[in-house]
């Protein structure tokens, strides 16, 4: 057998401060993202600050499990997780009706049987979405399906 193998360390210290994951999710955001406890501090303070900075923006949110979202989407880029955060306000106030009052009740029987959300999640804690594209037609229109 010819490679190369690498032993993978055990944690060597459990990370409890703000925004940290859980334990077996702590190696992953290490290894994808960089993400260690200096990092996340100095990266969540500078977006902080260029949050404040923002005039255009309000951002009243800026709490760390909040802020963290975007940085790890954004590997720890702070500019580009400011981009994402301008973007998330930017959609949800030019498409406020469908983010206000999103209840499954509100939601169309002819919608409900082209997509729906299902209650369980992957491995991974993400949402599983189905689109039955079989059953969407040309009788739809778009915006009718999503804000139904």
């Amino acid at each position: 057998m010819s490679g190369v193998y690498y032993i993978k360390k055990p944690l060597d210290e459990i990370d409890t401060s703000e925004g940290a994951l859980p334990l077996n999710l702590q190696r992953i955001a290490e290894d994808e993202l960089g993400e260690i406890p200096a990092r996340r501090k100095e990266s969540l303070e500078k977006l902080r600050q260029l949050l404040s900075e923002e005039e255009e923006y309000l951002c009243p949110r800026k709490d760390a499990a909040f802020l963290l979202r975007f940085l790890r989407v954004r590997k720890y880029n702070v500019e580009a997780a400011l981009r994402t955060i301008r973007n998330y306000y930017r959609n949800h106030s030019t498409s406020g009706p469908v983010f206000r009052d999103l209840l499954p009740s509100s939601i169309s029987p002819a919608t409900r049987r082209i997509m729906m959300i299902m209650p369980e999640k992957d491995v991974y804690g993400r949402p599983i979405f189905f689109i039955k594209m079989g059953v969407y037609g040309v009788i739809y229109e778009s915006h009718t399906v999503i804000s139904a």
